[in-house]
């Protein structure tokens, strides 16, 4: 069954915390994402930096892991080598 915009706004029942409600107000106003005042905006810009804080962590953590792995491989090869 497909359910258009005027039967979602009616309050189905299958909707009891009005999460469709609240979706369909949120769309309601026009949002250009290139303006540096609107809501959108701000959302983008601030989880492009989450995003870019993320990856520079996780690289981070790859180097440290890498490199210690490396240290124990190089360990490991020196022990060996010296009995």
């Amino acid at each position: 069954m497909r359910f258009e915009r005027d039967q979602l706004q009616d309050g189905p029942a299958f909707d009891p915390g009005g999460l469709v409600q609240r979706w369909l107000a949120g769309l309601s106003a026009p949002v250009n994402p290139f303006c540096p005042f609107s809501t959108a905006w701000i959302r983008i810009t601030a989880f492009s930096l989450l995003g870019r804080f993320l990856l520079l962590l996780q690289t981070l953590l790859f180097l440290v892991v890498s490199g210690g792995m490396a240290l124990v491989a190089g360990g490991a090869l020196v022990f060996r080598h010296d009995r």
